[in-house]
């Protein structure tokens, strides 16, 4: 059997990755993935047509792969049967790695029952679906994982350590990068006196009114904020900062040479 174009892998939280074709011998007739599902909050206005929209949510949404499954005889198929269970084990959250873009995933479960249509005794075909409550597809990997394997949509070099008191990173996803929901990590090193970060794209300031000398290091990690390991919280302006798709240029003041500035976080598209 041939592999399928919408052929894909599983990647288990435990390291454990399972190709569909060469693993399990399955054929993926189709891959199916919709836009986000989402919710419009709205308010009417008396004496007013229409209505205003206040906020949109978006939702988890549903993924549906179509499989053949085959082997050489029915005993075999009925063992084929119950890896298949165990693979796709409701219980278990995985990635999905597409073959046609290997460089993003889907964070995924199982949201079916698996019940083959048995065509013969050695071979039938299945549906499933899998609910992707994380919304967004992400990046295989992080701007500072070098095996994050796929090109950005821009003819910029891209960088995400960074020397200079002016510097610009990257987004290449579809949505702002926000700590309180999202995966993202700045590690500042070196000395420092009352430390501020700006991302001048979006506005956004992150200050601390103490002291580094060298061999210390700052870390944003989330909404956290700590100084070789320890949190410094209660000494900044308690803000956050968030990338924009696209282009974020940056500014740093109160760094003393020399320091670097790394961003570690995850693309993000619908």
């Amino acid at each position: 059997m041939e592999k399928s174009i919408f052929n894909f892998k599983i990647l288990y939280e435990d390291g454990e990755l399972i190709d569909m074709h060469e693993d399990l011998s399955l054929w993926v007739s189709s891959f199916h993935i919709p836009s986000p599902d989402f919710d419009h909050i709205t308010e009417s206005i008396d004496g007013r047509s229409g209505e205003i929209i206040l906020e949109t949510t978006l939702k988890g949404r549903t993924v549906k792969a179509s499989f053949l499954a085959e082997s050489v005889n029915p005993i075999e198929f009925d063992k084929h049967r119950d890896n298949l269970f165990r693979v796709f084990n409701p219980l278990r959250e995985f990635y999905i790695i597409r073959d046609l873009q290997p460089g993003k995933r889907l964070k995924a479960k199982v949201n079916t029952i698996l019940d083959i249509d048995y065509l013969t005794p050695e071979d039938g075909e299945f549906t499933l679906e899998f609910l992707i409550c994380s919304v967004f597809i992400e990046s295989t990997g992080t701007t500072l994982n070098p095996e994050w394997g796929f090109q950005v949509k821009t003819n910029e070099n891209v960088q995400y350590t960074h020397s200079t008191q002016y510097f610009s990173i990257w987004n290449d996803g579809d949505i702002v990068v926000d700590p309180r929901e999202h995966f993202i990590k700045l590690l500042f090193n070196g000395s420092s006196v009352n430390l501020n970060i700006k991302n001048l794209t979006t506005g956004d300031i992150w200050s601390y009114s103490g002291n580094t000398t060298a061999g210390d290091n700052i870390e944003l990690n989330g909404i956290r904020s700590l100084k070789n390991g320890s949190s410094i919280f209660g000494q900044t302006n308690k803000k956050l900062i968030t990338l924009a798709p696209g282009m974020n240029e940056f500014e740093i003041t109160g760094a003393i040479d020399p320091f670097e500035i790394s961003f570690d976080f995850s693309f993000l598209y619908l």
